[in-house]
C-alpha cells in the first residue's frame, strides 16, 4: 500500500519545459548534497553554487528504506523522439553512485546504467522493434524493487499493467539508503513527466491484541512503576508523590474546571480540552498505581461528561478565522489526547455503555482531521480581506500553506488516527494514519 508519494502534489501530465538539462523529483535517502526543484527544474549538481538558493529550493524530501524490501514505481511519457525519460535510484550514500533505468523513444531503447565517479557503466541495453514500448500516447511503468539485499529487479510495463521489459542485477557496494529520481536528458523540448510514487513495499498493522492500558503504560509497566515506588526508587518515587499529590487535589475540584466546550472555536476547545484531558489522565494513571477509588471516580466523571455534552465537543468548527480554518484539525488531535489516554487506563472501569458513548465521540471527531488534511493538501495564499486569512492559491506550489511540508499540523493528523485506532483497537483507523497525508 502507498506510504509515500511523489506526484509532485497531484498534477499528472504537467508540461515542463526543458532547457536540455534534468527536470523531475528527487528523493535523497542520505548523505550531503543539494537537490532541489527550481521554477519545475531538478538540480542534482550540487557542485553549481548557482543552484544552491535556500531561499528557491521548493522541496527537499529525504526518505530512509530498510535495505532489502523496498520498491519505487514511476509512471512516464516521454513526449520527445530523441531525449531520455525514466526512473533513478541510489543505493550509495551521498550520491556517489545511481542507478538510471531509461527509456528513449527515438530508438526504442531501454537502458539501465550505472552512473558513478568512475564513470557510466551500460548494465542492461534492450532495444525494441515494437513501438508498443515508446508509444507516445502512453504512459508506461517503470519499477525497481529489492527483496533481498544488494539484489535489483527491475521491469517496465505498459498502461495496462502488461510487462514489456525485465531484468535484475546485483551490487555490493552500498552502505545504506534507497532512493528514487525521475529524470529527463533533455533536447530543449517540452516533455511530459508524471509522477506516481515512491512506497515502502507493505505497511502492515498488526492484530492489537494488547489488553488496555497500552498507548503509554502497559499492565507490565504500572507493576514495574509500583515495585519501584515501594522500595522508593528514584526519580520514580518522588515523581509519584508529586503524581499523588496533585490528583488528591484535582479530585475534589468543581466540575466547571474541566467542563466540556462545546463552542466553535478551535484553540477555545483545545485549551478546554487539554486541561480536561491532563487532569483526567492523571488521575487515572494515579488509580492505576495505587488504587484510590477518588481517582478513578473523578476522571470517569470528566472523560463521559464530554462525551455526552451537546453539540458534541471538538466535532463543528465553521472557518470563520484563520485559527480555525488553518488549525482546526491540529487543536482536536492535539486537545483529546490526555482523554484518549483516559480511556485507555480506566477502560476495565467503564461500562459498556460508557465505552461505547467515548468510541463514538471520538469516531464523531476524525472528520474534522481529514477537512484540515484536505485544507493543508490545497494551495493556499494570505489574504487581507477574507476573514480567514487566507485564499485559495493558483500557484500549485503553495500547498501546505507555502510549501511547509514538515510541520505540526500534519504529524498532529496523523496521530489523531493513530492513537485513536490504537485506543479503539481498530486497526484500519491506524493504518488511515499512515496513508492520509501523502
Amino acid at each position: 500500500m502507498p506510504l509515500l508519494h511523489a506526484d509532485d502534489f497531484n498534477r499528472p501530465n504537467l508540461a515542463y519545459t526543458n532547457d536540455g538539462g534534468k527536470i523531475g523529483w528527487y528523493w535523497q535517502a542520505s548523505g550531503a548534497g543539494h537537490w532541489s526543484i527550481k521554477d519545475h527544474q531538478l538540480y542534482v549538481d550540487n557542485a553549481d553554487p548557482s543552484l544552491q538558493e535556500d531561499d528557491q529550493t521548493l522541496y527537499q524530501t529525504r526518505v530512509s528504506l530498510q535495505p532489502g524490501d523496498w520498491s519505487a514505481s514511476v509512471d512516464v511519457r516521454n513526449e520527445t523522439t530523441n531525449g531520455y525519460v525514466g526512473m533513478a535510484f541510489m543505493v550509495q550514500p551521498g550520491g556517489t553512485s545511481f542507478y538510471q533505468i531509461r527509456l528513449r523513444s527515438g530508438s526504442r531503447q531501454v537502458q539501465v546504467l550505472k552512473n558513478s565517479p568512475g564513470g557510466t557503466v551500460v548494465i542492461d541495453s534492450n532495444d525494441e522493434s515494437s513501438s508498443e514500448i515508446f508509444d507516445t500516447a502512453s504512459f508506461h511503468t517503470i519499477s525497481v524493487s529489492s527483496t533481498s539485499a544488494h539484489q535489483y529487479d527491475w521491469n517496465i510495463a505498459n498502461a495496462a499493467g502488461n510487462p514489456l521489459a525485465a531484468g535484475s542485477f546485483t551490487d555490493t557496494s552500498y552502505a545504506s539508503g534507497h532512493a528514487g529520481v525521475v529524470k529527463s536528458a533533455g533536447d530543449g523540448n517540452v516533455d511530459i513527466a508524471r509522477f506516481d510514487n515512491f512506497y515502502v513495499r507493505e505497511i502492515t498493522v498488526p492484530p492489537i491484541t494488547q489488553p488496555h492500558p497500552r498507548l503509554l503504560v502497559t499492565a507490565a509497566d504500572i507493576s514495574e512503576i509500583q515495585a519501584d515506588i515501594a522500595a522508593r526508587v528514584e526519580p520514580r518515587y518522588s515523581t509519584w508523590l508529586q503524581l499523588r499529590n496533585r490528583a488528591n487535589a484535582w479530585s475534589v475540584d468543581p466540575p466547571s474546571v474541566t467542563a466540556p466546550y462545546t463552542g466553535e472555536d478551535a484553540t477555545q476547545f483545545f485549551l478546554a480540552a487539554r486541561g480536561a484531558g491532563h487532569r483526567s489522565s492523571k488521575m487515572a494513571l494515579a488509580y492505576l498505581l495505587d488504587g484510590n477509588p477518588a481517582h478513578a471516580a473523578k476522571a470517569k466523571e470528566i472523560l463521559p461528561e464530554w462525551a455526552r455534552a451537546t453539540p458534541r465537543p471538538g466535532t463543528h468548527f465553521p472557518p470563520v478565522n484563520s485559527t480555525n480554518y488553518v488549525g482546526a484539525g491540529m487543536n482536536v488531535a492535539r486537545g483529546i489526547s490526555g482523554l484518549v489516554f483516559t480511556f485507555d487506563y480506566l477502560y476495565s472501569e467503564l461500562t459498556p455503555t460508557e465505552r461505547a458513548d467515548v468510541e463514538s465521540w471520538f469516531r464523531d471527531m476524525l472528520p474534522v482531521v481529514r477537512t484540515a488534511i484536505e485544507t493543508w493538501d490545497t494551495p493556499h495564499q494570505l489574504s487581507p480581506t477574507d476573514p480567514r486569512g487566507y485564499v485559495e492559491s493558483s500557484n500549485l506550489d503553495n500547498i501546505y500553506f507555502y510549501g511547509q511540508l514538515y510541520q505540526n499540523h500534519s504529524v498532529s493528523h496523523t496521530m489523531a488516527h493513530l492513537v485513536i485506532g490504537y485506543a479503539l483497537g481498530d486497526r484500519e483507523l491506524v493504518h488511515q494514519g499512515w496513508l492520509l497525508h501523502r
